[in-house]
């Protein structure tokens, strides 16, 4: 297998890590997107002044200990409910099981907006040092372009305005956590008086 050069992974990284994608990377390292995807393969080698101000955003991905959004331990799931049940209760533990998937869907997707968010507060970290990374050159316009645009995108990703779908869909998992346990505890009382069997 051919050896990569290093920067094929630390672009990946950096990418993933900030959530960048190759166009925007590019704009800051001041190279075209397929100057950079050729790099990430190693089919080229970005010049001295890119692989500089990439060393900026790779020390920070290397000293900053971020844990990954939405990587907590899911709550453990429940023990099934009994399925013997009188035929007119069947509607409730489907009901049941319904508020539970669609549970998983929203919290899957609070999960992903998190993330963004994350992102966006590891990237307003490294602000300065990607604008001192800068020469004072007129060479620099178009990262300095990319710089004030991305200033303005992690001031709004950070807004309490950009966290409002987040919390709608944390509010509607709760919602349905909440009416899945109120079944589970009607189930739980009843099974108590041998109802459902």
């Amino acid at each position: 297998m051919r050896h990569l050069p290093a920067q094929y992974s630390t672009a990946r990284i950096v990418r993933d890590y900030f959530g960048l994608s190759q166009t925007a990377l590019a704009g800051y390292l001041d190279v075209s997107r397929e100057l950079l995807s050729a790099a990430e393969t190693g089919r080229r080698e970005l010049p001295t002044a890119s692989l500089l101000r990439l060393a900026v955003l790779a020390q920070a991905v290397g000293t900053t200990a971020v844990p990954a959004a939405g990587a907590a331990t899911p709550p453990a799931a429940p023990e099934l409910l009994p399925v013997t049940l009188l035929p007119g209760l069947r509607p409730l533990l489907a009901r049941h099981e319904a508020c539970l998937l669609e549970a998983d869907r929203l919290r899957h997707a609070a999960a992903l907006l998190l993330r963004k968010a994350e992102q966006a507060r590891r990237l307003h970290a490294v602000l300065p040092a990607l604008a001192a990374a800068l020469d004072p050159l007129p060479a620099d316009e178009r990262p300095r372009r990319w710089l004030t645009q991305l200033t303005a995108d992690v001031a709004h990703l950070l807004s309490p305005a950009a966290d409002a779908p987040r919390a709608r869909l944390a509010a509607r998992e709760a919602g349905l956590r909440a009416e899945a346990a109120w079944i589970r505890s009607y189930f739980e009382n009843i099974a108590a008086d041998d109802v459902l069997f």
